[in-house]
């Protein structure tokens, strides 16, 4: 019985060891096929921020620009809190445009964004993306929230996936690739 239950415990723990590395494989394989990538924004997201609380012609430019794209398939509260998140580390990056692309599916939802980034009073701009048209015209990117965030250099293709807020390797890759365009 004992020996029984020690191979069922070596097969678990090697089961636990292969599917770890299957699952970094399969980020790994994402992320390179993501990379150089071109990166369209549609011509219909609506630039937004609650300080004029009005919506202009959205004009996206920079050197290097850091995206973040919200599914609608994700909770929109969650989504919010993220900006959250977001607006504090905003200070790691002061020179780099962040675009926050908030994709949802109806005007209620619209309306319902547009109350909630009041009440946080978050005064960065975001792009609202009815119809969620961001993810449709760049149809490479995953459904998992993992790859939703990047950064673009100034012809919009990917150079880096991953969200250095709340990854540390991640955001030592952004700072390193922040460090060789000042050199």
């Amino acid at each position: 019985m004992k020996l029984i239950a020690r191979v069922a415990l070596i097969m678990l723990i090697a089961n636990s060891i292969l599917s770890c590395d299957n699952n970094t494989k399969k980020i790994k394989d994402k992320v390179n096929s993501m990379l150089s990538k071109n990166v369209i924004f549609p011509t219909n997201l609506k630039e937004y921020a609650i300080h004029d609380s009005i919506y202009t012609k959205n004009k996206i430019t920079g050197n290097y620009k850091i995206v973040t794209y919200f599914s609608p398939l994700l909770c929109t509260s969650c989504n919010l809190d993220r900006l959250i998140e977001w607006d504090l580390f905003k200070e790691e990056f002061p020179e780099i445009p962040f675009i926050y692309i908030l994709s949802y599916n109806s005007e209620e939802d619209e309306e319902d964004i547009k109350s909630t980034l009041h009440e946080i009073q978050f005064l960065q701009k975001v792009f609202l993306d009815m119809g969620n048209h961001f993810h449709e015209q760049n149809s490479y990117l995953d459904f998992n929230p993992l790859f939703h965030t990047f950064m673009i250099d100034q012809d919009n293709k990917i150079i880096l996936v991953g969200d250095p807020s709340t990854n540390d390797n991640v955001l030592q890759l952004y700072k390193r690739q922040l460090s060789l365009t000042e050199k």
